[in-house]
């Protein structure tokens, strides 16, 4: 496709002369170029091999002109470690683990996709556990999870989320914390509490009419179906909201009304302590960027 655009349909016409040069033109023709490879991927399940963790990746590559081949490095090293196109790799170290997938098609187009700070392979011992541009960091202490477990923490939007109880307005910042057990399943609680820390936004303060010291962490509760506001601490200084929780879960920052503040609902205010157990379901989502190459 060199000098054609990606995905764009092109309009033409066939002209021709006979010897005694009358012309005679074509109907209009179109053609549509193939759209770019597109390289994705996401964590599809975890399962345990006498201790280490090995982590399945699901391709969702896509575009590009068939076929596509990939090469995918698990621990971004620099060095290619599979080009199957469904892969898994087996993780003996505790840390935090990036990955890139790199997919070229049939005319030699490529794009990369890099999930920074994909995930997470947490041991007994804990570990804190943040995303790639720091703005949301989970400190796992020692006997948080049983064995290991493979952890991720991510932001989203707040579309899709249930809605916020009448006391509050749900601000900018939402995200995920999510782990998965040798044998795969969700932890749902934690045996002990981990402190997590968020870097509020400046949308988030505006939600808050200025004021910073009105907003709030909160989980959603997928048992009781309602979201669970925390005791928050506010650094204004350093911009950052901090909490103590058992639960892995969606997570949103919220903004405390005026109302809020004259007498809340019992069941709004969890204050959760050393022998605090509480359930929740939750989901995912992995901080990525990506890289094009033509």
């Amino acid at each position: 496709m060199t000098g054609l655009k990606a995905d764009t349909t092109y309009h033409y016409r066939v002209i021709s002369k006979d010897a005694a040069n009358n012309e005679a033109v074509s109907l209009d023709q179109t053609f549509t170029t193939a759209a770019q490879p597109q390289a994705d991927f996401w964590v599809s399940s975890v399962g345990s091999s006498e201790g280490p963790i090995v982590v399945f990746f699901t391709n969702m590559s896509s575009g590009g002109v068939s076929p596509l081949t990939c090469a995918w490095d698990f621990d971004n090293d620099g060095i290619v470690d599979s080009t199957q196109w469904q892969d898994w790799h087996c993780y003996r170290v505790s840390g935090t683990y990036t990955v890139s997938l790199t997919v070229t098609d049939a005319s030699g187009d490529t794009d990369s996709e890099v999930k920074v700070n994909c995930f997470s392979i947490l041991s007994s011992n804990g570990a804190t556990v943040e995303t790639a541009d720091g703005q949301i960091s989970t400190e796992f202490p020692t006997g948080a999870v049983p064995g290991a477990a493979m952890v991720t923490i991510g932001t989203r939007t707040a579309s899709g989320l249930p809605d916020v109880p009448g006391a509050f307005v749900i601000g900018d910042t939402c995200f995920v914390i999510m782990a998965l057990d040798e044998d795969g399943n969700e932890i749902a609680t934690l045996s002990q509490p981990s402190a997590i820390t968020v870097k509020y936004s400046e949308a988030d303060v505006t939600a808050a009419g200025g004021d910073p010291k009105r907003l709030e962490l909160a989980y959603w509760d997928e048992v009781a179906g309602q979201w669970k506001a925390l005791k928050t601490s506010v650094d204004t200084g350093n911009m950052t909201l901090s909490t103590s929780t058992t639960h892995l879960s969606a997570w949103a920052v919220l903004v405390r009304t005026t109302s809020a503040s004259n007498g809340l609902p019992s069941w709004v205010w969890v204050v959760v302590g050393l022998a605090a157990v509480l359930v929740a379901g939750s989901g995912t989502y992995l901080v990525s960027k990506r890289v094009a190459k033509h």
